[in-house]
């Protein structure tokens, strides 16, 4: 059975299949944009490197981090090779994290280099993985930057026997009434239904589909398989915090985000895509409130602090 993005590749090269609005990720301010063309040789050539590493049919491949063509690049690799692609929420708790990844049997970890620290912290809890590959950046000890064997390894289709049903996906709940649980679905599923609903939404294969949300959510993440699937343009949205020389952190603030003050620049520690550490300012008045981040004129959703009295 012929894969999807294969024959995709064959009918549209040219045609834009991903545009990551990351600046940055390139090395340079402009943004990261591939062709199906593109992306069919970056995924099979991460077939190959999977195939190296020992990964086949069945296997569970946990990928964590932000929007990105790196994860679209995965989880078509993934449905080329018969694995399981298992998305794993980079905002969970450590605890959480290790949870997910050693309760589904992962061998392999597929991981953007902003969220690498997080495996380091629990590579204890996680007998069963074999590899830990890191994109977009350097790799820690112990794990390894996947980028250069992508780029080394060769762009032709993988014919493989044995993968007969595609891959799969296992997402894990929310895990509100105990531990999350995985939710195991096959990728190829009923072609009756997929058709139906696409066209009872309406959608053409000349639309853009443009994520509100994370892909390691089954709505966005769905959503974005389709819009490939249909041969669409895909937008991934990653995360901007901007930075203490844009962004202001407002502490002390109401729940409309009125009031409180602004945190002194020289009080930020660190400020990520994914974390802002910052000091409170010394005489920093007890008391409750909300802390909001702006950026460009736009404000976070508030989160509620109290400082006590010392």
């Amino acid at each position: 059975m012929g894969d999807l993005l294969t024959a995709l590749a064959a009918a549209q090269p040219d045609k834009t299949a991903i545009i990551d609005d990351r600046t940055g990720v390139t090395g340079t301010d402009d943004v990261r944009t591939i062709t199906f063309a593109e992306f069919e040789d970056r995924a099979n050539q991460l077939v190959h490197v999977l195939d190296g590493l020992g990964v086949g049919p069945g296997d569970k491949v946990v990928w964590c981090g932000q929007n990105s063509t790196g994860i679209l690049e995965l989880t078509s690799a993934s449905r080329k090779i018969g694995s399981t692609a298992v998305p794993l929420n980079y905002r969970l708790s450590d605890e959480e994290a290790a949870y997910v990844i050693d309760h589904c049997d992962a061998t392999t970890v597929y991981i953007d280099a902003e969220f690498a620290v997080l495996i380091d912290r629990i590579r204890p809890e996680i007998p069963k993985v074999v590899n830990v590959l890191v994109f977009d950046g350097d790799a820690p000890d112990g794990m390894t930057a996947v980028d250069p064997l992508i780029v080394a390894a060769p762009t032709n289709v993988m014919e493989r026997t044995d993968v007969d049903e595609g891959g799969a996906t296992m997402t894990y709940t929310s895990g509100t009434t105990g531990k999350p649980k995985g939710a195991f679905r096959r990728t190829a599923a009923d072609p009756r239904a997929g058709a139906a609903l696409m066209q009872h939404i309406g959608y053409r294969p000349d639309d853009v589909y443009l994520t509100t949300g994370p892909l390691y959510h089954s709505g966005p993440g769905g959503f974005a398989a389709s819009a490939i699937a249909m041969g669409q343009t895909v937008v991934l949205q990653g995360r901007y915090l901007g930075g203490p020389a844009s962004g202001m952190v407002r502490l002390g603030a109401d729940e409309n985000g009125k009031g409180g003050f602004i945190l002194p620049v020289a009080s930020v520690v660190t400020w990520t895509d994914s974390r802002i550490e910052f000091k409170l300012p010394s005489g920093a008045a007890a008391g409750g409130g909300y802390v909001f981040v702006e950026v460009a004129g736009r404000q976070s959703t508030g989160l509620p602090f109290s400082i006590k009295a010392g």
